[in-house]
């Protein structure tokens, strides 16, 4: 898809959302913060969250500089390993904005170690904030909707949700918890709240910079992508801006794949 193109798309899928209220954990870079941007455009009201505050901060003027309401803006510092954070993340969301319509739960590590050299210091750091985080704060947006209130979450997930990776145990661990819970909330709180994962293969961020810049490295993981290229995070976007839509009303515990049909091949 090119990029005129792309931006169609998302105009298309971004109508009815400017009046919703996003909550997007791990919102002040990468795929988080190009999410935030699109709805900021359109003038939604947007809550940002990261756990290091000058960074969150950078971000939220950035949003405001591109928004057309700059005032429905909001960033909140938080790390979502902590549940104390996730509380307070939420609740002031939610109490600045005076609701909550769609949780992004995007916060998410990586730590590429061996399985014989794993420490229990490193398994529990990605399980925090990839599993634990990402459930806790879906209990908590659930909790400030409701008993009758409706919404929607999507957890970004990844393809090492549903293979397996060397160096990538305690990742592809998490991701594939992420992948177990999201059908199961999907279950457990419909037909009120409607729970979906987007899966999204090597995205071209700063976050991947150094990887894919290696020739040998880049070619090898090309020749495994049907697509044969790299996803962008206007296509990651696409996917969570539909799935956060009206569009996808009947969609729920799915896994959308965003990665050039390599988990399929």
């Amino acid at each position: 898809m090119n990029s005129a193109n792309g931006t169609a798309l998302i105009n298309v899928l971004a109508t009815g959302l400017a009046n919703r209220t996003f909550l997007i954990s791990g919102g002040s870079r990468g795929i988080g913060e190009n999410v935030a941007l699109e709805l900021a455009r359109i003038g939604a009201s947007v809550a940002i969250a990261g756990r290091n505050g000058l960074a969150v901060e950078e971000a939220v003027g950035r949003l405001r500089a591109q928004s057309l309401a700059p005032d429905r803006i909001l960033g909140i510092t938080a790390d979502v390993a902590s549940a104390a954070d996730i509380e307070r993340m939420v609740h002031s969301a939610h109490s600045h904005f005076g609701a909550l319509d769609v949780l992004v739960n995007c916060a998410g590590i990586n730590i590429r170690t061996p399985a014989l050299e794993v420490t229990e210091s490193e398994w529990d750091s990605v399980m925090n904030v990839n599993l634990r985080g990402a459930f806790f704060t879906s209990q908590a947006f659930a909790r400030a909707l409701g008993a009758n209130g409706m919404g929607k979450i999507i957890n970004v997930s990844s393809r090492y949700g549903h293979v397996g990776s060397p160096t990538r145990v305690a990742y592809c661990s998490s991701k594939g918890g992420l992948e177990l819970m999201t059908k199961t909330l999907a279950v457990e709180w419909a037909p009120r709240i409607l729970v979906n994962s987007v899966c999204p293969t090597f995205i071209e961020t700063g976050l991947t910079q150094s990887l894919l810049a290696q020739p040998e490295t880049r070619r090898s993981l090309l020749d495994r992508i049907p697509m044969h290229r790299f996803g962008t995070l206007g296509d990651v976007t696409g996917a969570i801006l539909y799935l956060a839509s009206g569009w996808s009303n009947m969609v729920t515990g799915t896994a959308m794949m965003v990665d050039g049909g390599w988990t399929a091949s």
